[in-house]
């Protein structure tokens, strides 16, 4: 059997339900009253009706701190399952929620449904201090709709600590600006224009999977990341702490080295490189395309072109030796150092591993915007 007004099961034999509060059957003959009916049909008698379910409310309240965000929602139940999607923009992902039920009796004889919210003990994400803008904003700036590194002292110890630390304030900085999630080329390609793309700091990476979520080609910080954050971002302007280590530390003398030994570097053609394949573009007729002026603008075409059309791995300086020797044009002295300026400069093409140069989404958008 079931309520003719609500049409929730009954229980044999039941007279009213329990949570409707109607009358099921006739007090006086005992027969099945009709939905809406004001009588019995049976015996005529007079059905008292109750209209308790009409004013039976729930009621939801929020509020935060800081003058911010009030709500409230008074409702039925009858439009409960449609108030969800209405209220939920209102309450953050940060808060937690406790339900509580309990009845107060007053005018309307009403049951009131309270919710209250409260800060989670460990909240999953929270947004950063309010005066982390404007520090961040001393560090970053924006030229050309690319993020440049201003404020390069930031404290480090070594040039792996100071890949750890750009790479924590490079994405809190980010997630500042509402870029919570952002893709791993994006910080790839930022880092590797600082010259800091290695496999040290691929290693670190790996080691602090608790600050940096990276899943999906997708960065993110944890809590525990934007905590960090904040804190070398402190370190950064306590004029008591000193910089162990910036960009460029390395002495003249060694650089010098490295350059006289790349500049005497022996390029060869790669044999089985097929830069004129019969199904697919050749490369003459794609640069054809651009109007390159210079080794580094060679050297993103290059490398888009072996990636992205000949879909080839493992790019050295060697091939790129062997598409200047196709095209007949001038190559630069010190091919290697030039690869190397084009990554740390432009950031066009991720340099850190001389036998695996990859193109970036920087270089991307340079070719396929042009």
């Amino acid at each position: 059997m079931n309520c003719p007004i609500c049409n929730q099961e009954l229980p044999e034999g039941a007279k009213f339900y329990h949570k409707c509060r109607n009358q099921i059957v006739c007090q006086e003959c005992g027969k099945a009253l009709l939905k809406d009916a004001s009588i019995c049909v049976f015996c005529g008698s007079e059905i008292h009706t109750n209209n308790h379910s009409e004013s039976i409310f729930n009621k939801v309240e929020f509020s935060e701190d800081a003058n911010g965000r009030r709500f409230k929602a008074v409702f039925t139940d009858t439009t409960a399952c449609n108030i969800v999607d209405v209220i939920s923009p209102f309450i953050p992902t940060n808060k937690k929620v406790l339900i509580s039920e309990h009845t107060e009796e007053n005018d309307n004889n009403t049951d009131i449904i309270a919710i209250d919210t409260i800060h989670a003990e460990n909240p999953e994400c929270e947004q950063p201090k309010q005066n982390t803008s404007s520090l961040l904003e001393k560090i970053f700036q924006i030229r050309d709709e690319q993020i440049l590194l201003h404020e390069k002292r930031l404290k480090a110890q070594s040039k792996a600590d100071y890949a750890g630390r750009l790479t924590l304030l490079f994405l809190l900085y980010k997630y500042n600006s509402g870029e919570k999630y952002i893709d791993r080329d994006i910080l790839n390609s930022f880092i590797s224009a600082q010259h800091l793309y290695d496999g040290n700091y691929r290693k670190w990476l790996s080691r602090n999977k608790a600050m940096i979520d990276i899943s999906n080609g997708k960065c993110s910080l944890c809590q525990a990341g934007i905590e960090k954050a904040e804190e070398y971002l402190s370190e950064v302007f306590d004029d008591n702490l000193t910089c162990k280590w910036t960009p460029g530390k390395s002495s003249s003398t060694s650089n010098s080295n490295i350059n006289k030994a790349n500049s005497k570097r022996v390029y060869n053609i790669v044999k089985d490189l097929n830069l004129s394949p019969k199904d697919k573009l050749s490369l003459k007729n794609f640069i054809a395309k651009y109007n390159p002026s210079n080794g580094m603008d060679y050297n993103v075409y290059f490398i888009y072109y072996m990636q992205k059309i000949l879909l080839l791995e493992n790019i050295t300086p060697d091939h790129i030796y062997s598409c200047y020797k196709d095209l007949g044009v001038k190559f630069p002295t010190n091919i290697y150092q030039n690869i190397a300026d084009t990554s740390k400069r432009k950031a066009w093409i991720d340099s850190s591993d001389m036998n695996n140069i990859t193109i970036t989404t920087v270089g991307e958008n340079k070719v396929e915007q042009y």
